[in-house]
């Protein structure tokens, strides 16, 4: 991991958590372990209890997305019928 310089940080906006779990249509438990599993790139910072990427992180991990980097995931079908 590179650390930012002073210059890159400034110009670089941050986006928090909220804003990437809305446009992912995901919850912040969902996105914890996306984290976890490592298909989803851990924060960047945590300012006042509030974790943020640096756009330029949540737009290389959208490409990666795009490219077919990460195997969707299937669950398996529930067997039987549930009861009315």
């Amino acid at each position: 991991m590179t650390i930012p310089t002073a210059a890159s940080v400034l110009n670089d906006p941050r986006i928090y958590s909220a804003e990437i779990t809305a446009n992912n249509l995901v919850t912040t438990r969902c996105l914890r372990k996306w984290i976890a599993a490592g298909r989803f790139p851990a924060p960047d910072g945590n300012l006042h209890g509030r974790n943020f990427w640096f756009v330029s992180t949540y737009q290389r991990w959208q490409q990666e997305v795009l490219a077919g980097k990460f195997k969707q995931e299937r669950r398996p079908k529930r067997s039987g019928s549930r009861a009315a």
